[in-house]
């Protein structure tokens, strides 16, 4: 390509983006038109019983992080449902503090919810799109309450909320603060089934070792996944290091393709609640940013993470999402250009060597 067909292609590409954004634009303009309230209702505490949160995101590591809402609220007396996903439902199936769960995806969803006719729907995002909206309004909830939608009359309740590099659980406290919750905890909250337990000690007490590193080597985007030239030498080092270490790697989708040194074995369980209880019984972790950064935390586990920086929209990947734990180092990429990959193998080890001395 020629740098004139270069210049012709860029210039092609910002013309696209401005585009699409235009019509994303409008397309808001018109749902906003139709779909939001023409007024702001009455914003009051007194009389909300029952609560909807909104977790419909498909996201595991998000909805991780909203167990500690969710005990907050049950503490306080709030009968609280969720709408979730499949992909996200198995982190709260168990969870005591929850009423009812709802799937986004099932037919008759947002019938059932429209004639619970909550006190109160808790919306976490900060995007909002037509079909959100309308879903808001068919839900016909008595109030709605939301970060950064104060444009938005059917969100009675916009909290402001500008914290570009604070962590998420920051947004949490805002967020239990407003609701006038007394002596809050932000910490995250797990359940699984004992059968699940009971199968992963089974399994580590099998593996012939005392203690165990869980190692994640894979995330949804590539970029933030580790290489086979990361992994492959970094099992060789710790091996080495740590020889009455086991090292169990996960791999749901089956990418490992080389010859496990010894002592190193793959995660036979493909359930995320396995997953969960395994985390909460190996000694350390070593992960990318991913939902597992979150289930560690949840138990407080020592964790190297490692994570590109990223910017969504103006929000700083790396410390909204980050460990947010004292017991984690988290390892960031050189630039938001560099993935994960690029993260040099002796930083990782050394990173573990600071947390090693009484867990390995």
């Amino acid at each position: 390509m020629t740098p004139h067909s270069e210049k012709k292609f860029a210039t092609l590409r910002k013309w696209n983006r401005k585009k699409n954004y235009l019509m994303k634009a409008l397309r808001m303009r018109l749902a906003k038109t139709v779909w939001d309230l023409k007024e702001k209702n009455e914003f009051t505490l007194a009389s909300i019983k029952k609560i909807l949160l909104l977790r419909d995101d498909d996201k595991i590591g998000d909805m991780v992080v909203s167990t500690s809402l969710l005990r907050e609220l049950s503490k306080k007396g709030y009968t609280v449902d969720v709408l979730a996903t499949p992909n996200n439902v198995a982190i709260i199936e168990n969870n005591p503090h929850i009423n009812n769960i709802y799937l986004k995806s099932a037919a008759d969803t947002l019938q059932k919810l429209s004639v619970e006719r909550y006190d109160l729907i808790i919306d976490m995002g900060d995007k909002i799109s037509p079909t959100s909206l309308r879903y808001l309004r068919e839900i016909n909830g008595r109030n709605v309450i939301g970060f950064n939608k104060e444009s938005y009359n059917i969100y009675n309740k916009s909290i402001s909320y500008k914290g570009y590099n604070a962590h998420i659980t920051e947004r949490y406290s805002l967020l239990m603060k407003t609701l006038e919750l007394q002596s809050f905890s932000t910490h995250y909250e797990l359940f699984y089934p004992e059968e699940f337990k009971a199968e992963v000690t089974g399994f580590l007490n099998g593996l012939g070792f005392q203690r165990f590193i869980l190692i994640n080597p894979f995330a949804a985007d590539f970029r933030r996944e580790m290489s086979f030239e990361q992994l492959i030498p970094l099992l060789t080092s710790l091996r080495t290091l740590y020889p009455q270490t086991a090292i169990v790697l996960l791999d749901h989708l089956n990418k490992i393709n080389f010859a496990l040194p010894a002592g190193v074995f793959l995660n036979p369980f493909q359930n995320i609640l396995a997953a969960i209880a395994l985390i909460a019984n190996v000694d350390l972790i070593v992960s990318p940013d991913t939902s597992i950064v979150h289930i560690a935390a949840a138990y407080d586990k020592p964790l190297v993470s490692l994570y590109g920086n990223d910017i969504h929209g103006k929000y700083i990947n790396s410390d909204v999402w980050g460990p947010g734990y004292a017991n984690a180092i988290q390892i960031r990429t050189q630039d938001k250009y560099h993935p994960v990959s690029t993260i040099e193998v002796d930083i990782i080890i050394s990173a573990i060597q600071k947390l090693s001395p009484g867990v390995l």
